[in-house]
C-alpha cells in the first residue's frame, strides 16, 4: 500500500468514525449522548370525592356534638349553669368544625373554596350569636331576644351549606 492509498484509507475511516477512538479527527461527530430517561412528575389530580369526605366528616363531627349540647341548652333554664355550659359547647364544636374546614385542601375547586369561605363567614355569624346568648344565659328577656338573631345566622349557615354541599356533590337530608 502506497503512502498515497494509507493517507486516503485513514481520510476514508476518519470519516467514517471509525478512528475516532484512535486519537485521529473525524469529520463526523460522534452520535449525542442521550441521558437516561426521566421519569416525568405530574401534580396529583385534585380528587372531589376527598375534599368531600373531609368536609363531611367535619360537619358530621360537629353536628353529632352540637345536638347534644342543644339537647342540654333545650333542657336547662334560663340562668343555669347548664344552659351556660352547652352554649359555650355549641361554640366549641363549631370553633372545631371551623378548623377542621380551614386545614381541607381545596386546590382545583375554586368554586369549592369560595363557598366554603362563605361557610366559615356564616358560621363564625353563628357563633357571634350563641356569644350573644352565653352573655343574656341570665336574664329570659335578654336571652330571648338573642334567639332572633340565632336564628337568622343559623339560616345563613344552613344556606351556605347547601351551596357547599351541592359543589362537593352530597345530599342533603335537612327538611
Amino acid at each position: 500500500m502506497t503512502a498515497f492509498h494509507a493517507k486516503w484509507l485513514l481520510i476514508a475511516l476518519a470519516g467514517l468514525g471509525l478512528l475516532a477512538g484512535c486519537g485521529a479527527t473525524s469529520a463526523t461527530s460522534a452520535p449525542p449522548h442521550s441521558a437516561a430517561p426521566v421519569a416525568a412528575t405530574t401534580a396529583p389530580t385534585p380528587d372531589i370525592t376527598v375534599l368531600s369526605a373531609g368536609y363531611l366528616a367535619a360537619y358530621n363531627t360537629m353536628n353529632t356534638a352540637d345536638n347534644a349540647a342543644i339537647t342540654t341548652d333545650n333542657a336547662a333554664a334560663i340562668g343555669s349553669p347548664e344552659l351556660l355550659s352547652g352554649l359555650k359547647a355549641q361554640v366549641a364544636d363549631r370553633q372545631a368544625f371551623d378548623t377542621a374546614i380551614v386545614a381541607l385542601d381545596t386546590t382545583g375547586f375554586a368554586q369549592a373554596a369560595t363557598d366554603l369561605r362563605a361557610v366559615l363567614g356564616a358560621d363564625a355569624a353563628l357563633e357571634a350569636a350563641l356569644g350573644d346568648q352565653e352573655s343574656n344565659y341570665q336574664s329570659v328577656s335578654n336571652y330571648n331576644s338573642s334567639g332572633t338573631t340565632y336564628e337568622a345566622a343559623a339560616g345563613q349557615f344552613t344556606s351556605a351549606d347547601a351551596l357547599v354541599s351541592q359543589d362537593l356533590g352530597l345530599t342533603l337530608n335537612n327538611p
